[in-house]
C-alpha cells in the first residue's frame, strides 16, 4: 500500500509538471505572430509532418520550454529577467539550422514562402524580428561545476557587497536556479535576482519599480522531481498521452468510415427494396388472367 501511494503521488507530481508545460505552450501560442508561436502551431497540429520540415530538424526548442524552476515566483522573476524576446528565442544546435529558418532571394529580401516565414498563418505574417540562439557558436563555460550535481550547476562565488556581506535576499545565480533539459546548454548571461522584486543586471545597473508579469514564463517543477527516474516517468507519460491522442484520432477516423458505410448500406438497401417492389409488381401483372375477347355479332352459348 505504501508503494502504491508513493507511485500515485509521483504520478500526480509528474502530471502537474506536464500541465505546467502545457500552460507555457499555450502562452507561446498566444504570441501567434512570433517565430516561437509559428513554430509550435505545426508541432501541435501535425506532429509527424512538422518533424520532417527542414527548418525544424535542427531546432531544440524555445527557451521558455528548455528549463523548469521550483515555484511560480521564481518563474515570474526569471522570465522577467530574460524578457519576452529571449523567452521566445528559438534554440538551434548548429548555424546550418539557423540559416534554414530564414531564406533570402536574389535581391537579399526574405522569402516569405520559405523557412519559418512560409509556415505562418495565412494573412498573419511574422511580426518584426525574432531571436535565435545557436549553441554551436556559444562560448563554453571554462570554470568548475558543483561536485555530485546531476544538473552540473556552475561553481560560482556568491557576490558580496563592499562591506563583505551577501546581498539581502540573494538566492543564487539564474543559471543555477533553472533546471535545464538534458539536450539544452546554458544560455543565461550573468546577473542575479532577489525575491523582493528588484532585478540587477551587470555591474551597477538596477531595475526598480513594480514587477511586471511576462506573457511567457518557465514551467514549474520541484527540485526533488528532477531525478533521472522522474524524467523517465515524465517522458513515459508524454508518450502515453501521445498514444492516447493518436488512439482518439483513429477512433474518430473509424467512426467516420463506419458512418459512411452505413449511409452507403442504407442507399443500397433502398435501391434493393425498390427493385423488389418493382419486380413484384411486374410478376403480379404477368400472372393476372387477361379478359377474353368476343368478336362483335357473335354470342357465346352455354350448353351445359
Amino acid at each position: 500500500m505504501v508503494r502504491g501511494s508513493e507511485m500515485q503521488q509521483e504520478g500526480l507530481r509528474v502530471g502537474a509538471i506536464i500541465n505546467h508545460s502545457k500552460q507555457t505552450i499555450e502562452q507561446i501560442l498566444l504570441q501567434d505572430q512570433t517565430a516561437a508561436g509559428v513554430f509550435f502551431q505545426p508541432k501541435l497540429r501535425h506532429e509527424a509532418q512538422a518533424s520532417n520540415l527542414p527548418f525544424t530538424k535542427d531546432v531544440l526548442g524555445v527557451v521558455a520550454l528548455l528549463g523548469k524552476v521550483n515555484d511560480d515566483n521564481l518563474s515570474r522573476l526569471l522570465s522577467e529577467n530574460l524578457g519576452l524576446e529571449t523567452m521566445l528565442a528559438i534554440v538551434c544546435k548548429t548555424y546550418e539550422g539557423v540559416k534554414s529558418l530564414e531564406i533570402y532571394g536574389k535581391e537579399g529580401m526574405i522569402d516569405k514562402t520559405a523557412g519559418i516565414h512560409g509556415f505562418g498563418p495565412i494573412g498573419r505574417p511574422l511580426n518584426g524580428r525574432f531571436s535565435v540562439i545557436c549553441l554551436e557558436q556559444l562560448r563554453p563555460y571554462v570554470g568548475s561545476f558543483l561536485d555530485g550535481d546531476s544538473q552540473r550547476k556552475l561553481d560560482i562565488l556568491k557576490p558580496k557587497l563592499p562591506g563583505g556581506e551577501y546581498p539581502p535576499g540573494f538566492l543564487g545565480y539564474a543559471l543555477n536556479m533553472i533546471y535545464v533539459d538534458n539536450l539544452a546548454l546554458p544560455f543565461i548571461s550573468d546577473g542575479a535576482i532577489s525575491l523582493d522584486g528588484g532585478i540587477m543586471k551587470g555591474t551597477g545597473l538596477f531595475f526598480l519599480g513594480d514587477r511586471k508579469d511576462v506573457e511567457v514564463r518557465f514551467p514549474i517543477c520541484s527540485e526533488a522531481s528532477n531525478t533521472s527516474t522522474d524524467l523517465n516517468t515524465e517522458e513515459q507519460l508524454k508518450k502515453m498521452e501521445w498514444r492516447q491522442e493518436r488512439l482518439v484520432e483513429d477512433i474518430h477516423r473509424e467512426e467516420k468510415l463506419l458512418n459512411n458505410a452505413k449511409l452507403m448500406f442504407n442507399a443500397k438497401k433502398q435501391e434493393f427494396m425498390k427493385f423488389l417492389s418493382e419486380g413484384s409488381r411486374q410478376v403480379t401483372q404477368a400472372l393476372e388472367p387477361s379478359p377474353r375477347q368476343v368478336k362483335p355479332g357473335h354470342f357465346e352459348m352455354n350448353w351445359s
